[in-house]
């Protein structure tokens, strides 16, 4: 199953269980009588309706990253991954704290590795991202680069993997 279909389905299974949780509970508050047909119909049409607004959304935003045919792994929430770089952790600072990008994500630098902390917007929950040096050798410095969701994340419209690839970009520049 293509991952964009895998996604119209998490939107549809998100919208339509909240739709009819919150339908359901605001009937019950307000002593409404319950008809669960008429409930389980609306909450459905309005997930699909839902979903593919917002799947419309998410796939204009995998298009602008030129992204053909993306996998889970790709567009995950938590990224991974051991990258070569010839920037020592200073001057890795350096262009993270001088990149207009990256200046608003929280820079905290320990002995053996960086930490970014993104904040929450209406895109994503935020992120924790950590640059640990691995290795240091005449040729340059191994690194691992992971980014992690600040909560469980189902739908960050490729803002993490965004981050990801920025800071991807920085230290194999």
């Amino acid at each position: 199953m293509k991952y964009a279909t895998q996604y119209y389905i998490k939107f549809f299974i998100l919208t339509a269980v909240s739709y009819f949780i919150i339908s359901w509970l605001f009937d019950i508050v307000l002593a409404n009588e319950i008809n669960f047909l008429v409930l389980m119909i609306s909450s459905i049409v309005f997930g699909i309706l839902l979903s593919l607004i917002l799947g419309f959304v998410y796939q204009s935003d995998i298009k602008s990253l030129s992204m053909k045919d993306p996998v889970a792994a790709e567009l995950s929430a938590n990224q991974g991954l051991r990258i070569s770089s010839h920037y020592n952790l200073m001057t890795l600072k350096e262009k993270l704290q001088s990149n207009p990008l990256t200046q608003s994500m929280k820079i905290i630098d320990n002995e053996n590795e960086i930490q970014l902390k993104v904040k929450s917007t209406w895109k994503s929950w935020g992120e924790k991202i950590k640059i640990d040096l691995l290795t240091q050798s005449d040729e340059g410095y191994l690194y691992r680069l992971t980014n992690n969701s600040k909560w469980y994340s189902m739908v960050n419209f490729n803002k993490n993997y965004k981050n990801f690839l920025l800071l991807k970009d920085i230290l194999s520049a």
